[in-house]
């Protein structure tokens, strides 16, 4: 039963925990947040992924070949960020549902078994001759000094014009602290394609060659490889099916 008491001296109602479950309240959700690390999406084996182009060489091949991911180490602080630009996303994507319609469609899975490619983009306008949304949630003093579009998104986005063959996308940017947003429109670059094409090339090269590629270690602490990475193990032993 709740139990409201009266603090005399700041003249204040407080809840009385000592009879309830209350004070639970934020040791559960700090357990919450914690255990989403463990709900990681399953990733296509024998496929790259567009958002990783920008990604440490062996993390890449270490997706590819489907070795065994570990529980992400995602802090609670960093993964409300995370879950915010989420919300964010479903939020956008609503509302352009409303206007549109059957012209726009959410979430969308783009596969190409040619160039081995499976990644999911946020949106796909079927007016004119098409065109490709991203939707990005970014912080305030990102968002401030955001006067081109990021790299990493760049190469993601044009990776989905090169599989849709459209050619145009839109990169639209949201700052997670007031929602200000701005669009950057983005036409398909071939030359930018051929040098990523020519990255997941020489990635799966290695593999069949039963070596790994260079690693980048700038982001180890927050690869979901990173117990596998550093082990005795070559492509081959996951290849075979001997993996742990």
């Amino acid at each position: 039963m709740l139990v409201l008491k009266k603090d005399q001296k700041k003249s204040s109602t407080f809840l009385d925990t000592t009879n309830t479950k209350a004070s639970n309240i934020k040791s559960l959700y700090r357990e919450y947040l914690k255990s989403m690390n463990n709900n990681n999406r399953k990733s296509s084996v024998g496929m790259f992924s567009p958002s990783m182009l920008a990604y440490c060489p062996r993390q890449q091949a270490l997706k590819f070949i489907g070795a065994d991911t570990s529980p992400t180490k995602i802090p609670n602080k960093l993964r409300l960020i995370l879950e915010e630009g989420t919300a964010i996303h479903d939020l956008i994507q609503g509302i352009l549902k409303n206007i549109y319609g059957d012209l726009f469609i959410p979430e969308v899975t783009l596969i190409s078994k040619q160039y081995k490619i499976s990644g999911r983009c946020d949106g796909i306008f079927k007016f004119d001759s098409g065109a490709i949304l991203e939707i990005k949630g970014i912080g305030k003093s990102g968002f401030k000094s955001l006067y081109k579009p990021k790299e990493d998104h760049v190469r993601q986005l044009n990776t989905y014009l090169k599989i849709t063959g459209f050619d145009i996308g839109y990169l639209w940017y949201f700052c997670r602290d007031d929602l200000s947003d701005i669009m950057f429109t983005i036409g398909f670059s071939q030359e930018l394609w051929e040098g990523d094409y020519k990255i997941l090339q020489d990635i799966e090269k290695s593999i069949e060659e039963n070596k790994w590629p260079v690693r980048d270690d700038g982001n180890c602490i927050m690869c979901r490889y990173s117990h596998v990475c550093k082990s005795d193990k070559l492509p081959r032993d996951y290849l075979s099916g001997t993996k742990n």
